[in-house]
């Protein structure tokens, strides 16, 4: 049984949902980080289970910012203007600062 595909994005395209080995090391040698911990829930087993690290930051301090712009380090969009999501200011300033960081380095559009 496969359970009916609830994603706008994909469509009815042709999805292969077998258990295929490449799938065990998809995100090797990659660190995602998230920066709430309710994504951090939610995601953080899909990339254990596809090979790569999962960390979770909600403090500054707590890397350098060359941590974030790191070859293989993936920062995981926190969607902050999603009220959704209750986020102190002084977070949301923070999370900012870092999206600004990589637009500087151009490592996210």
């Amino acid at each position: 049984f496969y359970p009916p595909i609830d994603e706008p994005s994909i469509g009815n395209k042709n999805i292969d949902l077998s258990r295929r080995q490449e799938r065990k090391h998809i995100f090797q040698g990659k660190t995602f980080v998230f920066l709430n911990a309710k994504q951090h829930k939610k995601l953080s087993s899909a990339v254990v289970f596809g090979g790569g690290e999962a960390r979770l930051i909600m403090e500054e301090n707590e890397e350098e910012d060359s941590f974030f712009s790191a070859p293989g380090t993936c920062v995981v969009d926190t969607g902050v203007t999603n009220t959704q999501i209750l986020i102190p200011d002084s977070q949301k300033k923070w999370i900012h600062s870092i999206v600004d960081m990589l637009q500087r380095y151009k490592i996210i559009v």
